[in-house]
This record gives C-alpha cells, sequence and structure tokens, in this order.
C-alpha cells in the first residue's frame, strides 16, 4: 500500500472506515504454500488476509478456510469423526501422529508420516481462498461496513479507493470503535 492523501475519518459527523481501519494490511500471495500461510497467520496473529496475485486483490483467505480444507479432507474422512469416535481431543490420533512431537510450534511437520501435512505443504492459498473479495471505499461510513458484515456473515471488508487496497475492517475494528466511544453502539453502529 502507498502513502496517500489524508482521507477523511468522517463525513457530515459519521465516521468513515478510514477512521478505523487497518492501514498495515498484511497481504499473502495467491501461489503461497497452505503451510506457509498458517505460520504466517501465527507470526502475524491474524485470522484472515487478502489474496493478491500479481499486486492485485484476487480473494480473501481466513482461518475457516483453513479448517474447511482439513475437514473436507482427500479421501473424503472427516477429524470430526474421531470426536465422534469417542476420542477426547488431546487423544485424537489425528494430533498425536500428525502434530505429537513438534514441541511449541505446531506448523513444523513431525517426524511421522503425516499426509496431512503434505497436503498443507503442497497445496496453496488459492485452492482455498474466497474469490469473493467484498469492499468499500474508505470513505465509507462505519455503520455501513458493520451493516454489510452483518448481512454477508463475513469478519473482514477490504477497504479499496480506486482500486487501490489502502484498509482492512474487520468486526472487532467495529466493536473496539463502539467500545471507544467512535461510533455509537445504539444497536446501529
Amino acid at each position: 500500500m502507498s502513502e496517500r492523501a489524508t482521507i477523511p475519518e468522517s463525513v457530515n459527523g459519521e465516521p468513515t472506515l478510514a477512521s478505523i481501519m487497518t492501514r498495515d494490511v498484511v497481504v499473502i500471495d495467491a501461489a503461497t504454500a497452505l503451510r506457509d500461510a498458517m505460520q504466517m497467520f501465527a507470526d502475524e496473529q491474524i485470522t484472515g488476509a487478502p489474496v493478491v496475485q500479481g499486486g492485485a486483490v484476487v480473494g480473501v483467505v481466513s482461518t475457516t478456510d483453513f479448517l474447511a480444507f482439513r475437514v473436507e479432507t482427500d479421501d473424503g474422512v472427516s477429524t470430526f469423526e474421531d470426536e465422534e469416535a469417542g476420542y477426547p481431543e488431546e487423544e485424537n490420533p489425528f494430533f498425536l501422529d500428525a502434530w505429537g512431537d513438534t514441541g511449541p510450534d505446531l506448523i513444523e511437520p513431525s517426524a511421522v508420516d503425516a499426509p496431512e501435512l503434505d497436503r498443507f505443504g503442497s497445496h496453496t492459498v488459492s485452492d482455498i481462498m474466497s474469490p469473493r473479495v467484498y469492499s468499500l471505499p474508505s470513505t465509507a461510513p462505519v455503520r455501513e461496513a458493520a451493516q454489510r458484515l452483518l448481512e454477508l456473515q463475513i469478519h473482514r471488508i477490504l477497504v479499496i479507493d480506486d482500486e487501490e487496497l489502502v484498509g482492512l475492517v474487520t468486526t472487532t475494528d467495529i466493536v473496539r470503535a463502539v467500545a471507544e466511544g467512535i461510533v455509537q453502539g445504539s444497536g446501529t453502529a
């Protein structure tokens, strides 16, 4: 993201996305291996990111996408079947076999031959991302973003001005804005 002219933080007295958005957005390349993407999410302490290819935003990926990928394995077996079979989570064979000896860094492959890890290494972000990009301009009212997030049942909306990614607003940003009094929390955000 490049430095831009000052974006108004309110229009007609109503806070805009510019007043609450994250400006230093972590993006991920579509060709990044899933294992590397998961490690980046852990390192950056994020739950989702815009996906870029050739400098253009082509989608969004979230921790939910990683979970869905794991649950929908190539052989059609759900990891939740183990839970239903009566394994407590800490004794689930998937966790013990795949990550039982990795120590504090759960992303590093273990010495155990685990096909799940191969899938995370051989698939890329483009395989699991949502190609649907929901965006608003930085001058959009926070209220509009809150309504869109609720209606679409999503957790983040990209802030794009003149086809350039300038920020990101999450449900947490809106809750924080209400808590800090930037946005009135009268049930309409």
